[in-house]
């Protein structure tokens, strides 16, 4: 019977120290990073979609890990472990069950009241089912529920169940204390009973029943019930009282002992002293097997806690391998911030700076900053800090080259040797920022050339009556007029004043060109020559040309501009003189150059590039300095479109153009063009043409009235007749009427009503053969060159003069149709 305590005693001991660790394990997934990561996604605002579905992945690895490595030899500990919200949802489970899923099927285990594991046990399909139940605290509140249902089996196989040289002993757990029967064993620890009258186990479902037949149920046992401590179960352990006392009954055995014992009265009295020695001894022997037990016991319970830490500390270990090789490659600068200096900078931090790890974690945060941000950080990481909760803001900072950088940052409170400090994620938004700088002054640019192109039409128009007025009065005088000097004033001063128009219509990408395959050193060497002349001596002019320089496709008059522009430019910024260096040479420009730049495509490009030595542009001008109007040279000294009208030029050639300056140092321009694999042609020579007039009939369709009468005098002193109309429906009455006297017609292109492409249109109906000839103060673009193509004749540019108009005039009329001179 001896035997039988221990044994009981020491499987109810396993038993406890086993849900004890379970317990263990219920309080390691509720400190899991991978749970407290979800709840801060969720604090944040989180969709499923964008991030709790991740977080919720994280949850079922750490769980399904638990489940996979906690067994009792080969048979795992658990059979299923779920996650539950604080309403009862299920959110993570290793074994999804939709059955066992249902609504309100899970609320029963909630448990907010509880601040540590318990331990279930019910009775579910006829079987007991023992769960650990853990619940979940986020910032204090009660979160959700972590739920584990142990495998029974393996508890009854490795814990419970007899092993040994009993045949028929039972070892099973029951719920709630063991009845004690009346018993004819004088222990206080054990009962005698019929199983079948032992209700109390019966109704308990013990397992152990199923160890004896239903004969035995009606022999007698011996019956030892211990608690186990710190669960709600008593260990029951079950003997036939004939393996320990024999085949007879215990009251026989008793009878028997009796009659011994007279037998033995007249023994001598060495008897006695030998029997009172060996029961010395016997107690002596019992209480080393008891010691023995309890010694192999707390073994057992040791190598378990050895194996469990073990455990625990591998997959600590394993954790923080798996972080810090996150920490270590992410893609973002990642560091912690605390009392204002940053501490534990990852690689990403170190390359994105160019500080070292010793100079970042000696250095003051506020000293890195930019000091119009500096300000706006500390106050963010202050209102993180008081808060409790992240923050997300932009601001900039400096490497250690002094190079300026833009940076995000997600801004996460946290703790760092026990105090509060922030978890700082940042990302280099720098060519981000650049790209929208360079996309705002993109649409400015745009609007800008829209407003120029807009003043310069009506400009045009107004300059038109003044310079065909002033010509036509010119041509009645002679030299010695008294107001002949006044009139050529006049003219000239009309003339300038287009001029300055064309140089508008050129920023705004409204400028008429003539773009064909040209060798751009060629053009670079004959505006030399030009240089020359116009530029100081005291300024040198070197050219470092690339000899097998690919042929572009370009307009040359508007790119003897750019070059004319771009070195007077450089020769005002070097007044003491200076070297002015024209450079070409084929490049290719990757897709990281691109990246930085709005518009422009990985790929071989020409480029040209203007330098000099002068006195630099500080970064303020800079930013405007191909803007029109736009000059530093001071009131007199320049119109400040020359710089704007080589911006127009070189984006209307698909290219780009760059400048990089700084004050006391020079200037640089680099200008990207695509190149061409079409031949360069001679450049043909057209000789004058001899100004003539006619007698052909022409049909002026014009809404302004002063450039209808001025227009109308030039042709009819010429000999033409002209027929005159206010507006595009009129002139279409009038073309129809008389189509067959219209020998040309001269249509004006922006009128209200109905404009100069739709009466084009409606005129050819008429007469597909009739000549008309587009006047307008834009010079051609998308729309006037679609015009051309489907059927103008020529074009004529405001203001122009009677010349000009002239040979236009008869080029068309005396060209076959489609052999127009253009």
């Amino acid at each position: 019977m001896e035997r039988l305590r221990h044994d009981t005693e020491k499987r109810a001991d396993a038993l406890s120290y086993f849900y004890s660790e379970r317990k263990n394990d219920m309080r390691d997934i509720r400190e899991s990073r991978a749970i407290s990561v979800f709840f801060q996604n969720r604090a944040l605002g989180m969709s499923m979609k964008y991030g709790l579905e991740a977080s919720l992945l994280g949850i079922l690895e750490e769980l399904e890990r638990v489940q996979r490595d906690r067994a009792l030899g080969k048979d795992p500990i658990y059979t299923r472990i779920v996650f539950l919200d604080d309403q009862g949802t299920v959110l993570v489970d290793t074994r999804p069950s939709p059955e066992a899923d249902s609504a309100g099927a899970w609320q029963r285990f909630l448990a907010p009241g509880s601040s540590d594991a318990l331990i279930l046990s019910e009775i579910k399909d006829d079987a007991r089912q023992v769960l650990i139940s853990a619940p979940y605290f986020f910032k204090g509140k009660y979160s959700g529920q972590i739920v584990a249902e142990v495998s029974t089996q393996a508890v009854q196989t490795h814990l419970i169940k007899a092993v040994g040289g009993y045949s028929k002993r039972a070892v099973s757990v029951i719920t709630g204390e063991c009845s004690r029967p009346p018993t004819a064993v004088p222990d206080p620890d054990f009962v005698t009973a019929r199983l079948s009258d032992l209700k109390s186990l019966q109704d308990a479902d013990s397992p152990a029943f199923d160890e004896f037949s239903r004969e035995e149920l009606h022999e007698e046992f011996v019956i030892n019930c211990v608690e186990v401590k710190n669960t709600p179960f008593y260990l029951v352990n079950i003997s036939p009282v004939s393996e320990l006392f024999g085949t007879a009954a215990p009251w026989q055995l008793l009878l028997a002992m009796g009659a011994l014992s007279i037998l033995v009265l007249g023994g001598t009295a060495v008897a006695w002293h030998i029997n009172g020695r060996n029961l010395v001894l016997q107690t002596g022997l019992k209480e080393a097997a008891r010691n023995r037990l309890e010694l192999e016991g707390k073994n057992f319970q040791l190598e378990r806690e050895i194996a469990e830490r073990k455990k625990v500390e591998d997959a600590l270990r394993e954790s923080e391998e798996k972080y810090r090789l996150v920490v270590e490659n992410a893609n973002e600068a990642i560091f912690i911030t605390q009392d204002g200096v940053i501490k534990f900078p990852n690689p990403k931090t170190l390359s994105l700076t160019g500080f070292t790890t010793d100079e970042l974690t000696s250095a003051n945060l506020a000293e890195l900053l930019h000091s119009e941000d500096r300000q706006t950080v500390l106050q963010e990481h202050a209102n993180t800090l008081e808060s409790n909760s992240t923050s997300r803001y932009a601001f900039r900072a400096f490497r250690k080259n002094g190079e300026e950088l833009w940076l995000e940052a997600n801004s996460v409170p946290s703790t760092w040797e026990e105090r509060p400090a922030i978890l700082n994620f940042i990302r280099d938004i720098t060519l981000q920022k650049k790209l929208q700088a360079q996309l705002f002054h993109a649409h400015k640019m745009e609007a800008i050339g829209t407003l120029a192109g807009g003043i310069a039409h009506d400009f045009n128009n107004l300059l038109q009556v003044i310079q065909g007025y002033a010509e036509m009065l010119l041509f009645g005088k002679e030299q010695d007029d008294p107001f002949q000097k006044e009139l050529e004033e006049i003219f000239f001063a009309a003339k300038r004043g287009g001029e300055l128009t064309r140089q508008l219509l050129t920023f705004s990408r409204r400028i008429e060109s003539k773009p064909r395959p040209i060798h751009l050193n060629r053009q670079i060497v004959e505006t030399r020559k030009l240089l020359e002349r116009t530029i100081p001596k005291m300024i040198t002019i070197e050219l470092n040309l690339a000899t097998d320089l690919r042929p572009v496709n370009a307009d040359p008059a508007q790119f003897e501009q750019v070059l004319m522009n771009l070195a007077v430019n450089a020769r005002d910024a070097m007044p003491e003189g200076g070297v002015l260096t024209i450079e070409t040479r084929n490049v290719v420009l990757d897709e990281l150059f691109c990246m930085g730049q709005v518009g422009v495509s990985p790929g071989e490009y020409v480029m040209l590039s203007v330098s000099d030595n002068g006195h630099g542009i500080d970064a303020g001008t800079l930013e405007h300095i191909f803007e029109p109007f736009y000059s530093t040279k001071g009131v007199g000294r320049g119109t400040g479109l020359g710089l704007a009208m080589v911006y127009g030029i070189v984006q209307s050639h698909a290219g780009c153009i760059l400048c990089f300056s700084e004050a006391g140092k020079g200037t640089r321009f680099d200008i990207y063009l695509p190149p061409t694999n079409a031949a360069v042609r001679p450049e043909e020579k057209r000789s004058p043409q001899e100004l003539r007039g006619g007698t052909e009939t022409v049909l002026l369709i014009e809404d302004e009235a002063s450039i209808r009468n001025i227009c109308k005098q030039m042709l009819e002193q010429f000999g033409y007749r002209v027929m005159i109309a206010v507006d595009g429906d009129s002139g279409l009455r009038a073309f129809r009427e008389h189509w067959k006297d219209m020998d040309v017609v001269l249509l004006d292109l922006i009128m209200p009503g109905m404009g100069g492409k739709e009466c084009l249109k409606e005129l050819l109906k008429v007469n597909p053969d009739v000549p008309v000839i587009i006047a307008s103060g834009y010079s051609p673009d998308g729309q006037t060159i679609q015009m051309l193509e489907n059927g103008a004749r020529g074009f004529v540019h405001k203001p122009y003069e009677i010349r000009e108009l002239l040979r236009v005039i008869q080029g068309v009329m005396a060209a076959p149709k489609g052999m127009e001179d253009e």
